[in-house]
This record gives structure tokens, C-alpha cells and sequence, in this order.
């Protein structure tokens, strides 16, 4: 079998093939290298991780098209004409085209439909893009009926839960655990302010704290607008992807909270890369309320009850290590799913 990988932006470059997005279809790929998959990762740009294509670009010599989920948004109006080509190759492919899905705000889209009505689109008619073959989405979100309802518009063979927050595990190495308790800050949160959504949490858990708090990545303390007179964290800039364990580990704790749509549904990045970092990883209730990811003792309701156990734990070195003993066996069964032959058994049983 061989397959090809590619965004719908069709922009990965040397230059930026560490966002988060881009790493995250290259690490796919070497996953699935690592188990002697023939796989080729297009671009309409130029990566030497890559190959280059255009829209002449003979397709059809894959068994398999996965296409990882990525932003229609043109802004200005103006054409991504890397968008349109990887629109054009997925309808000249004549076989299965699955579309990877790591975020449900960013479904995939009737291409036709987006860029109708626009000036430079009257080039282009609706045959230009239209799918030979249903898509398979193969989703990290585990609720299946969100996901179909966000593709009520487009045809859809089949949807397919695929925990793709593990592919960190098969590129990157589990940091040993450290022998002291002696961190540079005590909570640590990584991530982006995605427009306010999560700020009444961020706020609760992270400002007028008695601990230490870092955040880093895209947040900036301007974004917030409801603090008022309250102690803010310290934040910090935004770090590479492949640099995310190590500054994870520099902090006794983290958590993880999501949209509200993620809850009860799509576990994040962030968690795989917490229990990999040997950083105690705490859960927001609202985030997993049936406790399916950890034990009891990882959950909060609150920022108060988050800084009352971060302060245990500083005082408590016995419990500090016996919940990263619980995280590392964790570790192990998420290892032992398999997520690399889990992904070929999928695309093995739908080769047309």
C-alpha cells in the first residue's frame, strides 16, 4: 500500500513545518514509516520533507489520500491557490480520501460552495472539485454524532474514532523523571487564548494565585479583559513544537481544559504531552466528567482546589511520585493501543 499526506493548505515549507499543525501530519507520517508504510507527504510549496506538486501531479498512484483538517479562511477574499490545487488533486483521485480531523472547528468544506460568489471563482465551475468517491473522516473526536452533524452538507462514507493525540508518543521520547521537586514555576499552561473562549477558566485557574504560574505560547495578558485588579501569571512566548516536553518539565504542574466542546469528547495534545513530560498532569472536571482519562485524585472543579493540591504536593513528596507512577502506567496501555496499526487496519479494509 502507499499513501500520500498532505493539508488542505498545501503550504508546508522548511520554515514552518513546526506549527503545530504541520508537525503533527509529519509526525503521522513517520509514525507510519516506522511500520514499513510507504507514505509521501505533498506540498504545493517547498519542504525537504516533502514532495511538490502541482496540479498535474499524478495522484492516482496512491492506494490512499489522508488529508489532514487545516483553515479555509481567505482572508481579504483573496484565492490560496495551494488550497485550490490540493482541491483539484483530491477530484482527480479515484480512490478513498480520509480527512483527518484534530479539531471540530475546522470541518471539512465543500470547496466549490466556499469560494462561490467570489470574483476570481468564476474561473472554476462546481465538476472542478467535486469528490469521486464519500469521504471517511477519521476523527479525534470520540462523539460521532457532533461530528456528523458539523458535515451535515458534505457526503460521508463512513466516521471513524482515531485517538490521534497519541502520535506524539511514536515521536518523541518519555523525559525521565526528575529526582527532586525543585521546579522553576509550580502550574504551567501552554497554549492560545482562541478567542476568549476558555477565559472565565483561564482566569479562575491561573490569576491571583499563591503559587507560581507560567503561560506560554500565543496568549498575551492584553486578551484579557475581565481581571480587574487580580495577580496575573507570568507569560512568556510561544516555544517550537518539538521543544513542548522540555518546558513542560520545568513546571511541577499543568492542566488540561478545553473548549466546551471539547468536553466529554476530544482529548487534546496537551494531555499526552503532560503525561510525557513527567509533569503532573490535573484535568478540569467539566473537561472528562466521567473520569475515563485518570484517577479521581487528577481532577478539580476549580483554580482554589488546583492550588490547594499543588501546594500538597509540594509538601508531600510520597504522593507527588506515586501519581507520576499512575501517569507512566497510563503511558503503557496508551502505547499498548497501537495507534500506527489501528490507522492501516482502517485504510487496509477500505482500499477501492
Amino acid at each position: 500500500m502507499k499513501i500520500a499526506i498532505t493539508r488542505l493548505s498545501g503550504n508546508l515549507t522548511d520554515k514552518n513545518k513546526l506549527s503545530v499543525g504541520n508537525a503533527e501530519m509529519i509526525n503521522i507520517a513517520k509514525m507510519l514509516r516506522n511500520i514499513n508504510v510507504d507514505i509521501d507527504i505533498l506540498t504545493c510549496k517547498t519542504c525537504e520533507d516533502a514532495i511538490t506538486v502541482h496540479d498535474d501531479y499524478n495522484i492516482n498512484q496512491y492506494d490512499a489520500l489522508l488529508v489532514v483538517n487545516d483553515s479555509t479562511n481567505m482572508f481579504g477574499g483573496l484565492e490560496i491557490t495551494t488550497m485550490t490545487t490540493i482541491y483539484k488533486l483530491m477530484h482527480k483521485f479515484k480512490k478513498q480520501i480520509y480527512y483527518i480531523l484534530t479539531d471540530l472547528s475546522l470541518p471539512f468544506v465543500d470547496y466549490y460552495q466556499l469560494i462561490k460568489g467570489k470574483t476570481w471563482a468564476n474561473k472554476y465551475n462546481e465538476n472542478d472539485f467535486k469528490l469521486q468517491n464519500d469521504i471517511i473522516i477519521l476523527s479525534q473526536a470520540h462523539n460521532l454524532d457532533i461530528v456528523k452533524t458539523i458535515h451535515k452538507n458534505i457526503n460521508i462514507k463512513d466516521i471513524k474514532y482515531v485517538p490521534w493525540h497519541y502520535w506524539k508518543l511514536y515521536s518523541e521520547e518519555v523525559l525521565s523523571i526528575k529526582e527532586t521537586l525543585d521546579k522553576k514555576v509550580d502550574l504551567i499552561y501552554g497554549g492560545s487564548f482562541r478567542s476568549g473562549r476558555r477565559e472565565k477558566k483561564f482566569i479562575d485557574y491561573f490569576f491571583d494565585k499563591n503559587i507560581n504560574v507560567e503561560i506560554y505560547g500565543n496568549m498575551k495578558l492584553s486578551q484579557f479583559k475581565n481581571i480587574k485588579d487580580k495577580k496575573p501569571p507570568i507569560f512568556t512566548d510561544k516555544i517550537e513544537n518539538t521543544k513542548i516536553l522540555e518546558k513542560n518539565k520545568t513546571s511541577l504542574a499543568t492542566i488540561i481544559l478545553g473548549d466546551k466542546n471539547y468536553n466529554n469528547n476530544i482529548v487534546t495534545l496537551r494531555y499526552i504531552e503532560a503525561l510525557m513530560s513527567q509533569t503532573i498532569c490535573f484535568i478540569d472536571n467539566d473537561f472528562d466528567t466521567s473520569h475515563t482519562l485518570m484517577h479521581d485524585k487528577f481532577y478539580v472543579k476549580n483554580g482554589k482546589e488546583l492550588e490547594e493540591k499543588i501546594i500538597n504536593l509540594k509538601q508531600n513528596q510520597d504522593e507527588y511520585y506515586d501519581m507520576l507512577n499512575i501517569q507512566n502506567i497510563k503511558l503503557l496501555k496508551i502505547l499498548s493501543y497501537d495507534l500506527p496499526r489501528k490507522v492501516i487496519d482502517i485504510l487496509e479494509r477500505n482500499i477501492i
